[in-house]
């Protein structure tokens, strides 16, 4: 049984910016699905970090490693001493904003959100279809 569970990093820790994780598709992505008891369950060995890092989370039982970078290149460059800890893991960075100068040279990165808005409006779609219960929580989504 897979017992990653990640309701309360998700709604509970990540409040608002939840809206991020569905309306970004990360969650299509990565194949999360939402159970019928409305907790989001990740692929056995994946986890989305908390994405402050200020709270005490063991991430020794995942071998992938997902973060979102919120304010670009200062926000990794703050997150130097967690990817260092963590370097023997599979971390994925997914990141708001361009700057593809930047990106290009860090590893597994990704933008969070597609450039392209006709690939956005799919991600809407799939996500109202994958995650039910949650997204008529999530404010900034219509159904």
């Amino acid at each position: 049984m897979l017992s990653n569970i990640k309701n309360n990093i998700f709604f509970q820790d990540w409040g608002r910016n939840s809206h991020y994780l569905l309306t970004s598709g990360l969650l299509n992505r990565l194949k999360a699905w939402e159970g019928n008891d409305g907790k989001i369950y990740l692929p056995k060995g994946h986890c989305i970090c908390e994405y402050s890092l200020k709270h005490k989370i063991d991430y020794d039982p995942y071998s992938d490693l997902h973060i979102v970078i919120f304010d670009g290149i200062k926000d990794y460059l703050e997150k130097t001493y967690f990817f260092e800890k963590y370097s023997h893991k599979n971390i994925h960075i997914h990141y708001v904003g361009k700057f593809d100068f930047f990106w290009n040279d860090i590893p597994n990165s990704n933008l969070l959100y597609n450039q392209d808005l006709n690939e956005f409006i799919k991600n809407l779609e799939e996500v109202k279809k994958n995650f039910l219960l949650h997204i008529h929580n999530i404010q900034g989504v219509s159904s």
